[in-house]
């Protein structure tokens, strides 16, 4: 489906009212088309409508005419750069944004989450950066402990809640009997 058709069929939704519908379809036209400002205009239009001004903030982040009130709630709400960044859904180098504008905020804001990390992060490796950051302590509350529940490559896997071990099963072989042991003999 075209970006067009999928816009025309969100704004058809949004005309009957099914506003929770075409919210999704606008957030998977953003998360196929990161570069498309159109269709995050769109998204931002919608959570408006829900009266969510640091989603809409979120989504007009790139926009050259973004308002300022969004712009601050959305920075509120994702103070540490690394999770601004992951918010912003964008992949590829900046060089790939549609305007100068959003090159230069796409670019504002990788430099941000870099100093705050105390490396270079770039779009592509965001999620592996603030999975490593939970390890340093700067994560905390619910985001930490549901970001250590993920699996990582490097780590272990989590414990079961209660502290209930997974239990293998014993192969067939071993729940059947076993002949008894010959007696031995005494000299």
């Amino acid at each position: 489906m075209t970006v067009e058709t999928t816009l025309a069929k969100a704004d058809a939704d949004l005309r009957a009212g099914r506003i929770p519908v075409a919210r999704q379809r606008l957030r998977g036209l953003v998360g196929s088309y990161p570069a498309d400002l159109t269709a995050r205009r769109r998204l931002a239009e919608v959570y408006r409508l829900y009266g969510e001004p640091a989603q809409a903030g979120r989504w007009t982040y790139l926009d050259e005419d973004r308002d300022p009130a969004e712009t601050a709630a959305f920075e509120a709400r994702y103070a540490n750069p690394l999770d601004r960044m992951a918010a912003l859904a964008w992949r590829g180098p900046e060089e790939k944004a549609p305007t100068e504008t959003a090159r230069a905020r796409l670019a504002e804001v990788r430099t941000a989450a870099s100093a705050h990390l105390g490396r270079p992060v770039r779009w592509w490796n965001v999620q592996a950066a603030r999975t490593r950051e939970i390890g340093t302590g700067l994560l905390r509350g619910r985001r930490r402990n549901a970001a250590l529940l993920r699996p990582h490559p490097g780590r272990p896997a989590p414990a079961r809640p209660g502290g209930a071990r997974r239990r293998h099963r014993r192969p067939m072989a071993a729940l059947t009997p076993r002949p008894a042991a010959p007696a031995l003999a005494s000299p």
